[in-house]
């Protein structure tokens, strides 16, 4: 990973955190218009304790205008799961395909990647019973034009 593709993510951790900061776990709304919007879901939303399930990221482009993400390592959307409360549970995780050029969103462009958790292999520890966030991440020029909607997971 280049120094460069790291401070990017190293932006949009920040970005991430200050919307956990603001304390209020509500999601933004995905309907507005003039930004890049983040999302990540879990599937199930409700699972057992020991229980796999997958978490899809979502990235929306719904500027006027075509996007481009920065070229990297092949690392561009992943997610993190955390407490209801913020606490760290999962370090952000990638799905990496190798190099690549940048990728150009064009309006109305949906960009998707979906992970599977499987509680006890590596990066994966066991999610005991509570309330978790999910935090999506992603490579991008500007945090700031990056709406944030974190998902949420019950674990029974």
């Amino acid at each position: 990973m280049s120094a460069r593709d790291a401070g990017l993510r190293s932006l949009i951790t920040v970005l991430l955190l200050g919307v956990l900061a603001c304390g209020d776990d509500t999601p933004l709304p995905v309907s507005d218009d003039g930004k890049l919007v983040l999302a990540a879901e879990a599937s199930p939303a409700s699972t057992n304790v020991g229980q796999s399930f997958t978490v899809e990221v979502t990235l929306t482009n719904r500027t006027a205008a075509t996007v481009s993400l920065p070229s990297s390592d092949g690392c561009r959307l992943g997610f993190e799961v955390r407490t209801a409360s913020g606490a760290p549970v999962v370090a952000p995780r990638y799905v990496c395909i190798g190099p690549i050029d940048s990728l150009a969103l064009v309006p109305g462009a949906v960009v998707r990647e979906s992970y599977g958790y499987q509680p006890g292999t590596t990066g994966f520890p066991r999610l005991e019973a509570g309330r978790y966030q999910l935090l999506p991440s992603v490579v991008v020029r500007d945090p700031s034009d990056v709406l944030i909607r974190t998902g949420t997971l019950q674990v029974r």
